[in-house]
């Protein structure tokens, strides 16, 4: 388990929250996992939906 994959965003304040102060992070919600990063565009945010496994470690996400 890596720093990336370790703080995974669970509930919908603390995601809007992370959105606010920009950077890279990993996202739970109930399709699965996602991860949205800071593309340096305020207007366009980049977003991978359906990820299975982290793209730096290669942890396996599951629900815990």
């Amino acid at each position: 388990m890596c720093e990336f994959c370790k703080n995974i965003t669970k509930d919908n304040e603390e995601y809007f929250n992370r959105r606010l102060t920009g950077g890279n992070f990993i996202f739970q919600d109930e399709e699965g996992f996602g991860i949205l990063a800071d593309t340096g565009d305020s207007g366009c945010l980049g977003c991978v939906d359906k990820i299975k496994f982290c793209p730096y470690c290669g942890r396996k996400l599951s629900e815990e």
